[in-house]
C-alpha cells in the first residue's frame, strides 16, 4: 500500500493541516494506488502524488476531485486549503526568490549588464512546474541555444510564414501539441533576425505569470531610474502606456512570449507592445490572435530525417520501417527525437521499436533520463497538458476518443459514448481544441486527436471502462439514429466499422443491426463500400441466417446488396449469384419480376443475351399477371438498357418510347432514366427522331433508375438535371412509391466503371 513522504511537509502550520487532513482521508480509504484514485478523478499519478507529499498545493477544483472520492468532507477541506494557501505561498516565495522564479538574464556578444534583481522577492508564486518559471533575456546576438537546436528539420515554410507577419509588424501565435516543436522554431527565427540585421529582440518565458509580473521584469530589465519613478506612480492602462514607451526606447524591434498559459496576462502585455515592435508567441493553448499558425507533425519526408538525425544514422533514410515508425508516432518531432536516442543507445531496429511500443507511443521516454526538466518523456509532456484541463466534461471527451478506432469523431457519437447532450459535448471538445488536445477536421464534422494524443485517451478510457460494450451500443445507437445522415455516417464511418467487427465477435445482435442498417439504410448506395464492408455484410448474412433463417425479406436484402457491391467491384459472375439467391427469396412477386430484369442486365453485360431474355420474359409474365404498371416501368428501364448495349437499337428505342410512356401515365415525369438505352448507338435519323422524343438528354453513364436503396437521399427526389458517375444497379422497394427520383453526383469508393 502506498505510503506518501513528508519530507517536503512543513513541520506545523495551516499547510502541514491540509496535507495531514489528505493523508488521513487516504489511509481511512485503504490506502488506494495512485493509479487507482488517477483513474476515478482523472488526475496523473504524478500529479497526485505531488499534492499529497506537498510538493505542490493542491488546487479548489482536484481538492474537491479528491476528497469527494475519498469519501471526505470538502467543505472541511476547502477551509483547510484557503488557510493553506497564504502560507504555501510565502513559503514558497522566500525559498525561491526571483532568482529562480524571476531570472533576469541578458548574454549579449557586447556585454551589456543588466541591473541584478536577485535580491528582490517574487510578486507572485505560481505551481513549481517547468511552466512556471518567468526568464527574461535580451539578445542582441544570435546565441539563443538553450531554446534553438543545432538542426530544425521540415519547418522552413512555416518559418517564412512567421518571418513576413514579423517584419510587418504583426503579432504571430505558433501553438501545438507540447513537444511540437513550438519553442525551437521560435529561436530558430529570432535567433536569423538578429542575424540578418533585425535588432534585438526580448525572449520571455511566461508559463502562468499574470501581467503584473511579466511587465514588472520587462521593466527590471530594460528601465532607468527616472522610468521606474514614472511606473510607481502610474497603474492600470497609463502603465501599459509607460511599459510600451520603455520598450520603443529600447531598440527591440520583436519580443519573444515562450510558453505562454495565462491568455489575460498575454493580453495585457501585447496591447503594451508599441508600435513596429513585433511579438512571437508560442503556447499549447489556441489563442486568439489575429495570425495562428499551428505546429504540428513533420511532413514523410523530413520526419525519417530527423530520426536518422538522433540516431546518427543516414541509412535510417528512405528506410520502410523507419518510416513506418515515425508515423506511429505521428510524425511528432519530440517522439522522433526520443525514438532515435533509442535506437542510437541501445543498437534497436526501426521495426524492433515498433514492436516494443506497439499501441503505446506516448510512452517512449528519453534514455535515461537525459532530457530538460519537464521534458523527459512524451507522457509526462501530455500529462502537463492534461492537468492544465480542469474541465471535467473535456476530460471525459478525451477518454471517450479512446474508446473508438480512428483518432477522430463526431459530436453525436462522442455524446453517445460519455452520455453526455450535443451542446456539452461540443463545449467539452471546444476547451480540448483551446488546448491543442483536439482540432475541427477540415471539411468534416468530425473532430480529430493527435495519435499519441490517441494512445493516451485510449487509457484513459481503458482505465473506466474494462469492455468495449459502451461503445458496441454507442455506436448501434448512433448508425439507428442517423441511417438517413450519410455525410455523418461517412466521417465516422472507421469507428463503426470497428464497433461492427468487435461486436461480431461478442454481440451478434449489435453487429447484425449495425452492417444491416449501412447496408440497407442508403448509405451503402450513397457512398459504395470497401472490400472489409464486404466482408461485414457476408458475416451479418451468415448471422442472420443462423438467427432468423424464416425471415426471407431480411435476407432477401441483404443479400441484393452484397449483389450491389459485387457488381459495383465488378466481379458480374458473384453479383449474378447472389441476385439468384435473392430471386429465391424474394417475398413479393413485385421484388421477383424486379430481381429477374436485374438478372436480365447483368446476365446481358456478360454476353449471354438468350439467358437475359428469358429472364425478361419472365419478368413481363409477372407483372402483367399482377397489373403491376410500376414494376413492369422497372424491368423497362433494364431491358432498355440491355438492348442498347447489345446494339438492338430498334428494341431499345421501341422499349424506351413505352417505357416514356408508361412513366407518363403514372405521373413520374421524368423520361432521362432511358436516356442510356442509346449509349453507343450509331447516328440514324429514325434513332435521332426517338432521342429527340424520348429524351432530352443522353448520357453515358446508367440511369437512375438502377439503384438499389431503402432509403433515398433527398437528392434523389431531383429532377433529371444530376450527372450519374457510378455504375450500379439500383432496385429500390420503395421506388414504386414514389416514381420519379434521379441520382446526384455521388463518390465513388473503388468501384469500376459501368460493364460496358
Amino acid at each position: 500500500m502506498p505510503q506518501f513522504s513528508k519530507r517536503k511537509w512543513p513541520a506545523d502550520g495551516p499547510v502541514r493541516a491540509l496535507l495531514t487532513y489528505l493523508d488521513r482521508l487516504h489511509r481511512d480509504a485503504g490506502q488506494p494506488s495512485l493509479s487507482e484514485i488517477g483513474r476515478e478523478v482523472a488526475l496523473a499519478p504524478s500529479t497526485l502524488s505531488a499534492f499529497f507529499t506537498g510538493a505542490r498545493l493542491i488546487s479548489k477544483g482536484n481538492l474537491e476531485l479528491v476528497v469527494e472520492h475519498l469519501a471526505g468532507d470538502v467543505e472541511k477541506a476547502e477551509k483547510l486549503r484557503k488557510k493553506a494557501a497564504p502560507a504555501w505561498n510565502a513559503e514558497r516565495e522566500s525559498q525561491r526568490g526571483l532568482g529562480e522564479a524571476g531570472e533576469l538574464r541578458a548574454p549579449s556578444v557586447q556585454g551589456g549588464a543588466v541591473e541584478s534583481a536577485e535580491s528582490q522577492s517574487a510578486p507572485l508564486v505560481v505551481p513549481s512546474d517547468a511552466t512556471a518559471r518567468l526568464d527574461i533575456v535580451l539578445f542582441d546576438s544570435p546565441v539563443n541555444k538553450l531554446n534553438r537546436p543545432a538542426e530544425l528539420l521540415g519547418r522552413e515554410p512555416l518559418m517564412a510564414d512567421v518571418d513576413r507577419l514579423l517584419d510587418q509588424g504583426e503579432a504571430v501565435l505558433l501553438y501545438g501539441l507540447g513537444g511540437s516543436g513550438k519553442t525551437a522554431a521560435a529561436a530558430t527565427i529570432s535567433d536569423r533576425r538578429v542575424e540578418a540585421g533585425a535588432g534585438p529582440y526580448l525572449w520571455l518565458r511566461t508559463g502562468f505569470w499574470d501581467e503584473a509580473v511579466i511587465l514588472d521584469g520587462i521593466a527590471r530589465l530594460l528601465a532607468g531610474a527616472g522610468d521606474r519613478e514614472r511606473l510607481a506612480a502610474t497603474s492600470g492602462d497609463a502603465r501599459l502606456v509607460v511599459i510600451g514607451k520603455i520598450i520603443a526606447r529600447s531598440g527591440i524591434r520583436f519580443c519573444v512570449f515562450d510558453d505562454a498559459w495565462n491568455p489575460r496576462a498575454l493580453h495585457a502585455v501585447l496591447s503594451a507592445m508599441p508600435a513596429g515592435v513585433a511579438a512571437l508567441v508560442t503556447s499549447r493553448l489556441k489563442l486568439g490572435l489575429r495570425h495562428a499558425l499551428e505546429v504540428g507533425g513533420l511532413d514523410s519526408v523530413e520526419a525519417p530525417r530527423l530520426l536518422a538525425l538522433h540516431a546518427q544514422d543516414e541509412t535510417l533514410i528512405g528506410q520502410p520501417d523507419a518510416e513506418a515508425l515515425c508515423k506511429d508516432l505521428g510524425y511528432h518531432p519530440f517522439a522522433i527525437e526520443i525514438a532515435g536516442h533509442h535506437l542510437r543507445q541501445y543498437g534497436l531496429t526501426a521495426r524492433e521499436l515498433r514492436e516494443h511500443l506497439a499501441g503505446t507511443p506516448h510512452d517512449l521516454a528519453m534514455p535515461t533520463g537525459f532530457a530538460a526538466e519537464g521534458r523527459d518523456s512524451v507522457r509526462r509532456l501530455l500529462d502537463q497538458t492534461y492537468d492544465k484541463l480542469d474541465n471535467v466534461d473535456s476530460r471525459a471527451i478525451l477518454a471517450a476518443f479512446g474508446a473508438l478506432a480512428g483518432g477522430s469523431a463526431t459530436v453525436d457519437l462522442l455524446s453517445l459514448c460519455v452520455g453526455f447532450d450535443a451542446r456539452t459535448t461540443r463545449e467539452a471538445l471546444n476547451r480540448l481544441v483551446d488546448i491543442s488536445l483536439a482540432k475541427r477536421k477540415t471539411g468534416s464534422p468530425a473532430y480529430e486527436i493527435h495519435d499519441l494524443t490517441f494512445g493516451y485517451a485510449r487509457e484513459l478510457w481503458r482505465a473506466a471502462h474494462a469492455d468495449g460494450v459502451a461503445t458496441i451500443e454507442a455506436v448501434r445507437t448512433f448508425v439507428t439514429a442517423h441511417a438517413n445522415d450519410y455525410e455523418l455516417l461517412e466521417a465516422d464511418m472507421e469507428n463503426v466499422l470497428a464497433a461492427a467487427t468487435d461486436a461480431r465477435g461478442t454481440d451478434v445482435d449489435a453487429f447484425a443491426a449495425i452492417v444491416e442498417t449501412i447496408a440497407t439504410g442508403g448509405y451503402l448506395d450513397d457512398h459504395g463500400h470497401t472490400l472489409g464492408f464486404l466482408r461485414l455484410l457476408s458475416d451479418a448474412i451468415a448471422a442472420v441466417r443462423a438467427q432468423s433463417p424464416t425471415d426471407v425479406a431480411r435476407l432477401h436484402l441483404l443479400v441484393t446488396k452484397r449483389g450491389n457491391a459485387y457488381y459495383n467491384q465488378g466481379d458480374l459472375v458473384a453479383a449474378v449469384d447472389d441476385y439468384r439467391e435473392a430471386l429465391e427469396l424474394a417475398p413479393t412477386p413485385q421484388r421477383r419480376a424486379i430481381l429477374l430484369g436485374v438478372l436480365g442486365k447483368v446476365l446481358s453485360d456478360l454476353g449471354d443475351h438468350d439467358d437475359a431474355d428469358v429472364h425478361f420474359a419472365e419478368a413481363y409474365s409477372i407483372t402483367e399477371a399482377d397489373s403491376d404498371d410500376h414494376a413492369t416501368l422497372r424491368v423497362l428501364e433494364q431491358h432498355s438498357i440491355a438492348a442498347g448495349q447489345r446494339q438492338d437499337y430498334g428494341l431499345a428505342r421501341d422499349l424506351a418510347i413505352r417505357g416514356v410512356a408508361l412513366a407518363n401515365t403514372l405521373g413520374c415525369g421524368s423520361t432521362s432514366r432511358f436516356s442510356s438505352a442509346t449509349s453507343g448507338r450509331p447516328s440514324t435519323t429514325s434513332v435521332s427522331r426517338w432521342q429527340s422524343s424520348a429524351t432530352s438528354r443522353p448520357t453515358q453513364s446508367p440511369s437512375s433508375s438502377e439503384r438499389t436503396t431503402s432509403s433515398p437521399s433527398p437528392t434523389e427526389r431531383s429532377a433529371s438535371t444530376t450527372t450519374h458517375r457510378r455504375a450500379s444497379i439500383w432496385h429500390d422497394t420503395t421506388w414504386p412509391r414514389r416514381c420519379a427520383y434521379t441520382r446526384s453526383s455521388a463518390r465513388s469508393i473503388g468501384r469500376p466503371s459501368f460493364a460496358r
